[in-house]
Formats: structure tokens, C-alpha cells, sequence
């Protein structure tokens, strides 16, 4: 039986964490090199709290 497109689009958001986060890090490692990859880091950081945001919330209407 497939999933339903709700749990499908959660699971999808996490996974976007997941990769915001390691692409955050990795950002965060390179920026002794560059300059910019700070800043992206930041965006990327405030990227996976959008998401995580956005997680919270649609937890927040399926289970009140």
C-alpha cells in the first residue's frame, strides 16, 4: 500500500534538513577559504530552519 502524499511530503521535508544541515557544515568548513561559503552557510542555516519551521507547524495541525 503506497503512503499517503502528506507522509510522503513530511518525509521529503526532513530529508531537506537533513541535506541543508550537511551542506551547512560543509559550507562552514570551507569558509576559512572563501569568505561568500560564510555567508551561504548562514543562508543555508536559515534554509533548514525555514523547514524545520515548516515541519513544526504541519506537527502542530496533525496532532493539536
Amino acid at each position: 500500500m503506497p503512503a499517503d502524499p502528506e507522509t510522503v511530503f513530511i518525509v521529503s521535508l526532513r530529508g531537506l534538513v537533513t541535506r541543508l544541515a550537511h551542506l551547512e557544515s560543509q559550507a562552514v568548513a570551507c569558509s576559512a577559504k572563501d569568505s561568500k561559503l560564510s555567508e551561504c552557510a548562514q543562508h543555508l542555516a536559515a534554509a533548514r530552519e525555514s523547514v524545520i519551521g515548516a515541519l513544526r507547524l504541519l506537527n502542530r495541525q496533525q496532532y493539536p
